[in-house]
């Protein structure tokens, strides 16, 4: 636990026939131990079996800050920002409210509505990013933000 995210990392990768499409985007799940899943069932730790993705992603869709799910052949790590009061300035609240959840843009695609300099937008964005506001999509050249 930390002051602004929670990480929880669960050793193993996924299971077998789930790939990482499946898992970040439906919340499909598999059981690795039903005998302790109905245990916990049945102390009502949890509500339901295999819903723990889609609520994550329900209770973080009309936040700012989003969670990030890591998934390898070894581990998959999921990082809970803390939601609190939104603090973005309003340079930081401009450049956001340019940005969408459906498509990536470029610094040079979300300077077109803003009159700041490169610079100034991309160390907006670099700021934006490291909060969990914004998310990266590509490298170099290719680079887009998205919400």
């Amino acid at each position: 636990m930390f002051d602004n995210k929670i990480e929880i990392t669960s050793p193993e990768g996924l299971p077998f026939g789930i790939s990482n499409e499946e898992y970040v985007s439906r919340g499909l799940s598999i059981l690795r131990n039903p005998i302790l899943s109905n245990v916990f069932f049945r102390l009502h730790i949890v509500e339901t079996l295999g819903t723990g993705i889609v609520r994550i992603k329900e209770a973080y869709q009309n936040s700012y800050k989003k969670t990030v799910f890591e998934v390898n052949e070894n581990a998959i790590k999921v990082t809970l920002p803390v939601i609190s009061d939104v603090n973005l300035n309003d340079d930081e609240t401009l450049i956001y409210n340019n940005l969408s959840k459906i498509t990536a843009k470029s610094i040079s695609e979300i300077m077109e509505n803003i009159s700041f300099s490169r610079s100034k937008t991309a160390s907006i964005l670099k700021e934006l990013v490291s909060q969990n506001y914004v998310i990266v999509v590509g490298m170099g050249r290719g680079t887009k933000y998205t919400l």
